[in-house]
């Protein structure tokens, strides 16, 4: 049963630690020190750090201890990144699309019907988790919104990309999700959970994929190095695209505040309020990429996992 767990990569199958703490976290952590340093600690001064012996003058022991020292604060605040990715990001995709296996599945249908399916799952999911039905009969353009408390946050967050949003919405641009499984292999993935776990298929309500997903972690060695891959970049693209939404409202802020103060706290060039909207499309852009980014990544690790059970596990992996 650990037999996909033995699957060694080079130079890195020794070391004490993995692919996803070094890209994810680490990665992370230090995109998250070029954000703060940029919005928080620079224009604020909010620490003095002119006692720090960076200079190349400064002994190589030195200049170690400062770079280990930096290298354990960024992968500490990559946990932190990591965990609030996976709540406003990878919990944003579940309430507006709802599990992403489901999706997949959806998308081995005809065009027509997975964009009319997804448009649907859409709706539900909106009303289901942010209460987004209709109040009385008020015509204001925000009468019709209800943000259920649990999930104020998260649609806050969002609030930027709305446009973006409604737009993928509006004219169907579900490329991210469309998969290379053709629907005959759902079928024969019935037929398999049905002979391992009895009861367990993909049209029971049940987290199917949790099944599959495990199963094939353990039992196909081929899929589980592939899926570990898609694992680690789609963990990095989903903290990329919090941290990009995190600048985007960093962004807003020093706007504001500096309209406020009517003094600029972070500089964008000689460009003025044209700098602004320029950094600001190359950060929605940048957001949009990381997202999508992620989305793609993920659906590849639900169907290594999925061909990985359907091809690679024996039909019986306990012979007699």
């Amino acid at each position: 049963m650990t037999k996909g767990r033995q699957v060694e990569l080079p130079l890195v199958s020794k070391a004490p630690f993995a692919n996803y703490d070094l890209v994810v976290y680490l990665g992370g952590g230090l995109f998250a020190l070029l954000i703060c340093w940029r919005y928080v600690i620079s224009p604020f001064e909010i620490f003095d750090l002119s006692g720090f012996p960076i200079a190349a003058s400064a002994s190589w022991t030195t200049q170690l201890v400062l770079v280990v020292l930096l290298g354990v604060i960024a992968y500490i605040g990559g946990h932190l990144v990591a965990y609030l990715a996976s709540y406003f990001v990878e919990g944003f995709l579940n309430k507006t699309l709802g599990k992403f296996s489901e999706v997949v599945k959806l998308a081995t249908a005809s065009q027509e019907t997975f964009e009319a399916g997804l448009k649907e799952r859409i709706e539900l999911c909106r009303k289901t988790n942010f209460g987004w039905e209709p109040i009385g009969h008020s015509k204001k353009f925000f009468g019709h919104l209800r943000i259920r408390k649990k999930n104020f946050l998260i649609w806050m967050l969002h609030l930027p990309l709305r446009p973006w949003y409604w737009a993928v919405n509006y004219y169907g641009f579900f490329s991210f999700a469309d998969t290379r499984i053709p629907s005959r292999m759902f079928e024969h993935l019935d037929v398999k959970l049905k002979f391992f776990f009895g009861d367990v298929d993909t049209q029971s309500k049940r987290q199917w994929f949790r099944w599959v997903e495990y199963y094939t972690s353990y039992n196909a060695p081929v899929a589980a190095a592939s899926m570990y891959n898609y694992l680690v970049i789609s963990g990095f693209m989903r903290s990329l695209a919090f941290l990009f939404l995190i600048t985007i409202w960093m962004e807003i802020f020093h706007l504001l505040y500096s309209l406020g103060v009517g003094e600029a706290t972070i500089t964008h060039g000689p460009g003025g309020l044209l700098g602004w909207s320029l950094y600001g499309v190359v950060l929605i852009g940048g957001y949009i990429c990381a997202l999508t980014s992620y989305f793609k990544f993920y659906r590849r690790y639900i169907e290594e996992a999925i061909m990985g059970f359907v091809l690679e596990v024996p039909r019986n992996p306990y012979p007699d």
